[in-house]
């Protein structure tokens, strides 16, 4: 059976660190980061995470 695009990433791990690494970067970034300043980035990061795996393929909710 072949793999799908969340398993030949990396799976879980790989997704949940990307999306860490994203929300790093962004409130990091002085160019962006006033768009986000009134929203919980570990919330937001943990919505996108959850995203993100089902768009890949890997298991849903």
């Amino acid at each position: 059976m072949e793999q799908t695009l969340f398993e030949k990433i990396g799976g879980k791990n790989a997704v949940e660190l990307a999306s860490i690494k994203l929300y790093y970067h962004i409130s990091e970034d002085e160019r962006i980061n006033h768009f986000f300043k009134d929203i919980d980035l570990k919330k937001q990061s943990t919505k996108i995470t959850a995203f993100l795996k089902y768009i890949f393929g890997g298991p849903s909710l």
